[in-house]
């Protein structure tokens, strides 16, 4: 059950690994200023949503589901943070970005307020 409700936040999990970890020869010149940031927001926003959406639906391990935006949240920003790590320690001709870890948190951030806008939560001030 768990894979099952989990199954987009896995596969999101996996993109961004394989989108923020490939060397930097094979990423794409951009044409439009910042796009990467774009990128970053977009990644996270998704995972972020996919993440508590899935813990939620999920009964398997009740401690994710009691909890599951605070897990979905710490895991996207401990994602974030250490996938830029990575990149500036492992990663050939990447480095790392401070502007990215920024745009990381801004697409989990946003991926949280949406859940809670969509949800219709008086908690929507904890932002």
């Amino acid at each position: 059950m768990f894979l099952r409700y989990n199954q987009y936040s896995i596969a999101l999990f996996i993109l961004i690994l394989l989108v923020t970890l490939i060397p930097g020869r094979e990423v794409p010149s951009e044409n439009m200023p910042h796009i990467d940031k774009v990128v970053h927001v977009s990644l996270f926003f998704l995972f972020t949503i996919s993440s508590i959406v899935g813990f939620i639906k999920q009964f398997q391990l009740k401690w994710i589901n009691r909890h599951a935006c605070k897990f979905a949240i710490v895991f996207a920003l401990v994602l974030g943070i250490v996938v830029e790590i990575l990149q500036g320690a492992f990663v050939p001709l990447r480095a790392f970005d401070p502007m990215d870890m920024l745009a990381n948190t801004a697409g989990v951030a946003l991926g949280y307020g949406t859940y809670l806008f969509i949800k219709g939560s008086d908690d929507f001030h904890m932002l």
